[in-house]
């Protein structure tokens, strides 16, 4: 998968859901409550994700092999599209998603 083709998942499927995976006491998730699944949540495969993982970032689990198919997506790019999931409300997800298009010079999805 590239960068590119990882940036439109990630910005689709979050349209589409509309709200954060999140469980407020223990914070955001990639797989959460009712089948929801935060920006990077939605790249994992469902036989790849353990309940573990969610306390590690997306680079890290990339990058220890943790999780596969990802490896020729800039990890920066998926540790920025975390952070806007988890700490900006969905009403504020499209300026993050043109900032981060503009900054790694990619195409915003239709």
């Amino acid at each position: 998968m590239t960068t590119q083709e990882a940036f439109n998942t990630m910005v689709k499927h979050l349209r589409a859901q509309g709200v954060p995976s999140i469980d407020y006491r223990i914070g955001c998730l990639y797989r959460g409550p009712n089948g929801l699944k935060c920006a990077v949540g939605c790249l994992i495969s469902d036989e790849e994700y353990r309940p573990d993982m969610e306390t590690f970032k997306a680079s890290v689990l990339i990058r220890n092999g943790v999780v596969s198919g990802l490896s020729e997506v800039d990890l920066d790019l998926l540790d920025r599209m975390q952070r806007l999931h988890d700490c900006n409300h969905p009403d504020d997800w499209e300026d993050g998603f043109q900032r981060i298009a503009t900054d790694y010079r990619l195409e915003m999805p239709a």
